[in-house]
């Protein structure tokens, strides 16, 4: 297999991983609105104070972050070995993704619309517009990367190789 199809099929394999992710995401979150528990966490990172921390799954990242340099508070994607330890074990994080300005203005108009009672879609999680718009890197990467080409793809899909202390594969950790 030649070197581009290996990284369309790569690519193919991330964007239907992360359509499946966003969707339950956005399933959840539309449960959890309508039950009255909106403030579900989701975990975030400050690139100034380089420090984890929780914050809720609204939030759009950038946002202000917990210290340091106003609005460098971005989105963590953290993994675990075992059930146990999603919550209080060793976690390591996986890679860090925030949207472009354009993206985020685009999905606060549409939080806004929500928040007022009215209809507004916002864009599809698998649209190449949501794809260009969202930016990943490794927390030791200087450069963010978009989510629809292959460095993106390698940030986002590298994490399932990694192994635990008895060759556990590793699970999205949610706080």
């Amino acid at each position: 297999m030649n070197e581009t199809m290996s990284n369309f099929l790569k690519m193919g394999a991330v964007v239907v991983v992360f359509s499946v992710a966003i969707g339950f995401a956005i399933s959840r979150g539309g449960a959890l609105w309508k039950s009255g528990e909106g403030q579900a966490s989701a975990w975030f990172y400050d690139l100034s104070e380089k420090k984890l921390y929780q914050a809720a799954r609204e939030n759009l990242p950038p946002h202000q972050g917990i210290g340091g340099k106003k609005g460098d508070g971005v989105r963590a994607v953290v993994v675990s070995w075992d059930a146990a330890s999603t919550k209080n074990g060793e976690k390591r994080i996986a890679y860090l993704e925030m949207y472009t300005p354009e993206l985020k203005k685009t999905l606060e108009e549409v939080q806004t619309a929500r928040a007022t009672g009215k209809p507004l879609a916002p864009p599809a999680q698998e649209s190449d517009f949501f794809h260009s718009n969202t930016l990943v890197k490794r927390v030791e990467d200087t450069q963010w990367q978009p989510l629809n080409t292959p460095e993106g793809a390698q940030i986002t899909t590298e994490w399932r190789a990694w192994r635990g202390k008895n060759g556990e594969s590793p699970m999205v950790a949610m706080p």
